[in-house]
């Protein structure tokens, strides 16, 4: 069985603000570690391949941002769309390309901009599904146990086995409001949905093509694989053109909810989405006092506070429970306990560098 991994580089987002910004968003950023995230990504899914680098998906303006952090990563590994239009056009284009060089593989796709803890964990739970997934022809995805209450991770309620360590998934339960979450951290058969996932590439095409009309019809309008992967061909035009006319939209929701008979993987790896402050200060090796502070800084009879800073130095107080993040030309200070809510800032400060604002 050959697996190709596919690292997903094109996202953005708006909760790691003053960090994450357009030109320079959350999966380039070292916020787990000493390494971008996209490089602990590429490393972590490295093995799965069988000695094939694995493939980006990215977005043109990003380019030299990726081969920067992965510069020896071959040119023709690097995939750029014209513009980014969420997962679910990114994994189906991704599909309509691999069909070219092993429509026989099974595609295993990873978000860039995650953190796992024990990466051998994660590619021992990926084997699993991709066998079943090769046997069934289905999706298999990976859930993480939950640890804690959490309304900000899509959920997935699982039933009978399949196979050892393979269940099917009985539905998603996307972002529940606190109260049902709380509810759903005490069951035994729910999952947090990880965001990766595996699936045969011949019949993930067919499940595209059988959940979503709208992606269907963008499959059509595809340029023939190959042809068009970077720019600077003469068919660019025509796969512009196809992203252009797309809907923006989750793979999650344009194809796996409407799917019959997806498959999840319990995994315990250490997994997190890093999609807030909060995140970022849980994964950090932090102080007696539950502190987490970036070198250069400190603090002073402080609690459970995050601080992160580039180019400045950060003193902070008596204080408690904050995240402090002074990156370029803008600071953020909230209560850790309301980190879900940066977006709001983000709108008036506008999107552009001078102004502060920005996306993952």
């Amino acid at each position: 069985m050959n697996i190709r991994p596919c690292i997903l580089a094109g996202g953005q987002g708006t909760r790691l603000w003053p960090a994450s910004r357009p030109e320079h968003p959350k999966q380039f950023l070292p916020l787990a570690g000493t390494r971008s995230l996209i490089r602990e990504t590429y490393q972590r899914v490295l093995p799965l391949g069988d000695g094939q680098c694995p493939v980006v998906v990215s977005i043109e303006a990003h380019e030299a941002l990726v081969q920067r952090e992965l510069a020896e990563l071959p040119a023709d590994r690097i995939w750029l769309e014209p513009e980014g239009r969420n997962t679910g056009p990114s994994v189906a284009w991704a599909l309509h390309e691999l069909q070219r060089d092993d429509a026989s593989a099974v595609a295993a796709f990873f978000p860039a901009d995650h953190h796992v803890g024990q990466p051998e964990a994660l590619r021992a739970a990926v084997h699993r599904g991709a066998a079943v997934a090769a046997r069934t022809g289905g999706i298999a995805l990976l859930g993480a146990r939950p640890d804690r209450v959490e309304a900000g991770y899509g959920h997935i309620e699982y039933g009978e086995p399949v196979a050892d360590g393979v269940h099917r998934v009985r539905r998603f339960l996307e972002k529940p409001d606190p109260e049902t979450a709380g509810q759903l951290s005490r069951r035994d058969d729910i999952l947090w949905n990880c965001g990766i996932f595996i699936v045969p590439v011949a019949a993930g095409l067919d499940l595209v093509r059988a959940a979503s009309p709208a992606l269907a019809a963008f499959l059509d309008a595809l340029p023939a694989p190959g042809l068009a992967r970077r720019p600077g061909t003469p068919e660019r035009a025509g796969l512009r053109r196809a992203f252009e006319s797309v809907e923006s939209v989750p793979f999650d929701v344009a194809v796996l909810e409407p799917a019959e008979g997806c498959l999840v993987v319990p995994v315990e790896a250490g997994w997190s989405d890093l999609g807030s402050w909060q995140a970022v200060w849980e994964v950090g090796s932090r102080d007696a006092r539950g502190n987490r502070v970036s070198p250069g800084s400190v603090v002073v009879d402080a609690d459970g506070c995050l601080v992160q800073a580039t180019g400045t130095r950060v003193a902070a107080l008596g204080v408690k429970d904050l995240v402090i993040v002074a990156w370029g030309d803008a600071v953020l200070v909230c209560p850790r306990n309301r980190v879900q809510e940066v977006r709001q800032v983000v709108g008036p400060l506008g999107t552009s560098p001078a102004n502060g604002g920005g996306r993952k």
